[in-house]
């Protein structure tokens, strides 16, 4: 009889761990802090009650005295934030990941993540969009109808040689996919990430390759002048990202 007795509260003490896991999955909304860009700005976010997105995230930047406050939006995000800085802009900003991942709302409608600049909604992505673009749903089961989907956050990146920054995510087929920070559009231009120099006779010659390796710009200029170097990289960079040829 007694360990009829114990079982009974092993079963007991097993079924009030299962609902308070359960419980907290769902429900167990906590606040946080996330902090990018070398520990310079970070966001604080709080909810307002046990479940659901309503709360506020506020983008901070570290001060020595009192922090300044940049922006502040009407939201909280159980899977967290990334943050990035435009120097074109001046602006923070805010990728809100993961957004909804309720299985019950149509993937039409499900938003999968949002990009803000400086207090304003940019552009949001649906599930359907990223499995229009090749992204796969990740296999998951709960008993509070989440679904995610398959994808890996590569944070925000500066685009080699310019001012330009993107937020990237990698499918598990190893394809990127990026989105201006300025815009949330997809950043679609191709990427100068290497680039090879040689000096002759006090020339010096460099050489741009984009990321299949190929040859995108080349110029020449004397060594001894490292400004006027220093000018033609940005105008060869400038006119390769406006599509013109740099030869």
């Amino acid at each position: 009889m007694k360990r009829l007795k114990h079982f009974r509260w092993i079963f007991l003490i097993a079924q009030l761990s299962a609902c308070l896991a359960v419980a907290k999955e769902a429900y167990g909304l906590d606040p946080y802090v996330h902090s990018d860009l070398d520990g310079r700005f970070y966001a604080r976010c709080i909810p307002a009650g046990d479940s659901g997105d309503k709360g506020t995230t506020t983008i901070f930047r570290v001060r020595r005295t009192d922090d300044e406050r940049f922006d502040t939006y009407d939201w909280y995000n159980r899977n967290g934030v990334v943050l990035g800085w435009s120097p074109i802009a001046g602006k923070v900003a805010v990728w809100r990941l993961r957004q909804e991942d309720d299985s019950l709302i149509p993937v039409a409608n499900r938003i999968e993540f949002s990009f803000y600049l400086g207090g304003k909604l940019l552009k949001s992505f649906t599930t359907q969009d990223l499995l229009d673009r090749g992204a796969k749903v990740q296999e998951k089961t709960s008993s509070a109808n989440r679904i995610g989907m398959d994808y890996r956050a590569l944070g925000c990146q500066q685009v080699p040689w310019t001012n330009d920054y993107y937020f990237g995510i990698e499918l598990t087929n190893g394809k990127k996919i990026r989105f201006d920070i300025l815009t949330g559009v997809e950043y679609t231009k191709r990427i100068v990430n290497k680039r090879e120099e040689k000096v002759v006779d006090g020339l010096k010659t460099i050489t741009w390759f984009d990321e299949e390796n190929e040859q995108v710009a080349s110029g020449v200029y004397k060594d001894e002048k490292p400004w006027e170097g220093s000018f033609w990289i940005e105008q060869a960079i400038k006119h390769f990202h406006n599509g013109e040829a740099t030869k």
